[in-house]
């Protein structure tokens, strides 16, 4: 179970997190004002997902144990979801009603402000790909089938069909 995540302004930072998008994972209702509801209003209410932030996650100490924990191979980045991944069966619920604001990158600057972090994000980031490489061909199973990979703001696949008339 996963925390719903704010910024210092108190926008939303966190609310789930879609697998398989824009550059591997994408935080879902990101940047919304705490009240916005978003897409069959999974930023107000709890509801599945296929991964949640550690920054504040909750499991059963069995299941953790049971994959041994989070992969030492993700040192910063998509630890996380690989995590909730790698324990795909059990259910990976994002809740609303707990809420907390996250300072993220106080303690350590962005990937962007050091070529080695940059090197390691991109490194996590690949081998996180290589992964799950099915969520990347088939799309995040929560998303939706008729939803575009490219926003989490539950944006409408376009598909154009051409007909020819004679």
């Amino acid at each position: 179970m996963g925390a719903k995540l704010y910024f210092a302004g108190h926008l939303v930072q966190l609310a789930g997190i879609v697998v398989g998008v824009r550059g591997a994972l994408a935080h879902a209702n990101w940047d919304f004002s705490a009240k916005r509801e978003g897409y069959l209003a999974r930023a107000v209410h709890p509801g599945n997902f296929s991964a949640v932030t550690g920054a504040c996650q909750m499991v059963r100490r069995d299941v953790y144990e049971r994959v041994e924990g989070c992969d030492e191979k993700f040192a910063v980045g998509f630890n996380d979801a690989d995590f909730c991944l790698r324990v795909w069966g059990y259910r990976t619920i994002f809740t609303p009603y707990a809420e907390l604001h996250h300072y993220e990158f106080t303690s350590r600057s962005r990937e962007e402000a050091s070529e080695e972090k940059l090197r390691r994000w991109k490194r996590e980031q690949a081998l996180f790909m290589q992964h799950w490489l099915e969520f990347f061909l088939t799309g995040d199973p929560w998303l939706g089938p008729n939803l575009s990979s490219e926003c989490v703001y539950g944006a409408l696949k376009i598909t154009v069909l051409v007909l020819a008339c004679c």
